[in-house]
């Protein structure tokens, strides 16, 4: 029999009198086995776990599952068109073993050992016992090399075909009515992306504010004094509720527009109009009660 492996160890094909056997593998495992013999093909699809062993294998006209033990011995009935079992390794049927590390050593899951020493033991990372499959703790250790086990979860690496992120193509966005509040801006072609440039310049400034909200809250004044507000407390009152219904029904809407939007000035030069308002207002009623305890009689000592 000849062997063909990839540069990751990786079995490829095996060749024999009889026929030959291809494995579709990737880093995480393997994937199918594609079994040929007189020109006659059997493909098997396999299912395998977090340690790579196949857990079942399933072809045009049959399904198996497969149940190993901890070291890697299999009680039910195998298939023997199967050649990679416990752990994604090449099973020899002629002798019951496994063929790790490209072959360099023969593990047999019967007898839970190797048939020859490790050449890192005892002093490397092999351990002392030169002949224990992954020193002795199989359920959470591989052995792929044949030398030394390897954590179950760094033997999985993840496979790069499929951790990769693929490519995302963007579009714009066809035919797509922009609405903004009650007004709609506009309709933009095919041929257009819709972009903060765009919105920027489509979005109406004062488009969200009432003619009579614009003329009391939006025109504000070069300064800010007390003097402005001739008409008395009732007027500034009124006004500081004007500005506040349009901030809150305001807030929500320009959190997706740039910074140096024109909305977003307004909505600014509005909110720094309230804050005015809301001192005066302060300032005014804390003046009246200053004047109505100055008014109020002396209580009787």
């Amino acid at each position: 029999m000849k062997l063909f492996y990839r540069t990751n160890q990786k079995l490829a094909t095996t060749i024999n009198d009889s026929g030959s056997h291809s494995f579709l593998s990737t880093q995480s495992g393997n994937h199918a086995e594609i079994e040929t013999v007189a020109n006659n093909t059997l493909t098997s699809i396999l299912a395998t776990d977090n340690a790579l062993s196949v857990l079942t294998a399933k072809t045009c006209n049959d399904e198996k599952s497969l149940a190993f033990s901890c070291y890697g011995h299999v009680a039910n009935d195998i298939p023997p068109t199967l050649m990679t079992l416990f752990t994604g390794e090449r099973f020899d049927w002629n002798i019951d073993t496994y063929h790790l590390g490209s072959g360099r050593r023969l593990y047999n899951p019967k007898l839970m050992r190797f048939y020859s020493p490790d050449q890192w033991s005892p002093f490397g990372r092999g351990g002392l016992n030169a002949y224990a499959y992954c020193s002795g703790d199989p359920v959470n250790l591989s052995d792929h090399s044949g030398e030394a086990g390897v954590f179950n979860l760094v033997a999985r690496r993840k496979n790069p075909t499929i951790s990769k992120r693929p490519n995302i193509e963007r579009h714009p966005i066809k035919n797509v009515p922009v609405s903004w509040g009650e007004d709609t801006i506009k309709t933009f072609k095919s041929s257009e992306k819709i972009s903060s440039q765009k919105l920027k310049s489509t979005t109406p400034s004062n488009s969200i504010l009432k003619p009579s909200i614009q003329q009391d809250v939006v025109a504000s004044p070069k300064k800010t004094s007390t003097s402005e507000y001739s008409n008395g407390n009732e007027h500034i009152e009124d006004t500081y509720y004007k500005a506040l219904a349009f901030l809150r029904k305001n807030a929500e809407a320009i959190k997706a527009l740039p910074a140096d939007n024109k909305r977003v000035l307004e909505f600014i030069k509005v909110q720094n109009k309230s804050k005015n308002l809301r001192t005066e207002i302060y300032r005014s009623q804390n003046s009246r009660d200053d004047a109505a305890q100055d008014l109020a009689p002396p209580k009787p000592q």
